[in-house]
């Protein structure tokens, strides 16, 4: 198939492809400038010498809940309630920052979504 018969794709016929190709890539940009800013924000919290009592303390907590779910038996709702905290406590408990390899990596991808999204912007302006 020679170049004049592949089917040409103008921008009059795609344009919500291409917006809606837009937000997506531009909420992948948000979505991982997120991730980067909590990253931060969490290495700046765990930095801090109240975090380690403060840490100390839930895990106190959630070994109380964990027991509580294993040794009672819950009614519905409080059962629902243990896990929802129980659930809560791991997120305070069990995130990390971002190691340095994954920040360059999203910070890669970032600049690639870019690019991607000036060049779609161009194709419908």
């Amino acid at each position: 198939m020679s170049y004049d018969e592949l089917p040409q794709y103008t921008p009059e016929g795609n344009l919500d492809f291409y917006r809606t190709q837009l937000a997506k890539l531009e909420s992948e940009i948000g979505d991982m400038a997120l991730e980067i800013e909590f990253s931060s924000t969490l290495a700046e919290i765990m930095a801090h010498p109240a975090w380690k009592k403060v840490t100390d303390r839930l895990r106190t907590t959630e070994a109380n809940l964990l027991g509580r779910l294993r040794g009672n038996e819950l009614s519905p709702y409080q059962l629902g309630k243990t896990q929802g905290t129980l659930s809560g406590l791991a997120m305070l408990l069990r995130d990390q920052p971002l190691t340095a390899e994954q920040l360059d990596s999203r910070r890669e991808r970032i600049t690639v979504l870019r690019s991607q999204i000036d060049e779609l912007r161009r194709l419908t302006n």
